[in-house]
């Protein structure tokens, strides 16, 4: 794994770790439930038992289980792009880094809705601020923009020396 990918890794399991002591600090200022759905105002529109607070931080080390694999097998990632096992195999480094890049943003997006419902438990808020959600969205897609051209003009590279061979 590379210096950058390690870095990443760490950063992402730092978030989700955050994350989960947060909410265990935050325990005793939530007296009832949890938010069980949040719409698109900010507005809770169910509530939950209070463990169900732990949902969000469960996801992100979800993620995370399934992030590592992915990153040493490539050919588990599915890319908007067409490519053989064997391509895949050979864009390890670029998608390894494309999966640990959505990994940390899709981590801070957690962060940030794990935040939220916390406040809302707490009675410390009415409705939640939503807008970061979609600012998290939009880097994942400037992400994937990214790093698929990256993957195109690697694929270009690969099928030039193969046709040449």
């Amino acid at each position: 794994m590379k210096r950058k990918d390690r870095l990443l890794l760490a950063a992402a399991a730092a978030v989700a770790t955050a994350m989960i002591i947060m909410t265990i600090v935050s325990w005793d200022s939530m007296p009832g439930g949890a938010p069980g759905h949040i719409n698109h105002l900010g507005e809770v529109t169910s509530w939950a038992s209070k463990p169900f607070i732990f949902f969000v931080p469960g996801m992100a080390l979800f993620l995370m289980v399934v992030m590592i694999p992915a990153y040493y097998f490539p050919a588990m990632v599915s890319i908007p792009v067409r490519a053989t096992l064997e391509e895949k195999e050979q864009l390890q480094d670029i998608l390894g880094s494309f999966l640990l890049k959505g990994l940390l943003v899709m981590q801070l997006m957690f962060f940030w809705m794990q935040y939220q419902s916390i406040l809302l438990a707490a009675g410390e808020a009415e409705r939640a601020v939503m807008w970061p959600a979609a600012a998290f969205l939009a880097a994942v897609f400037l992400i994937t923009a990214a790093d698929m051209k990256k993957v195109k003009t690697r694929l270009r590279e690969i099928r030039s020396e193969d046709s040449e061979k």
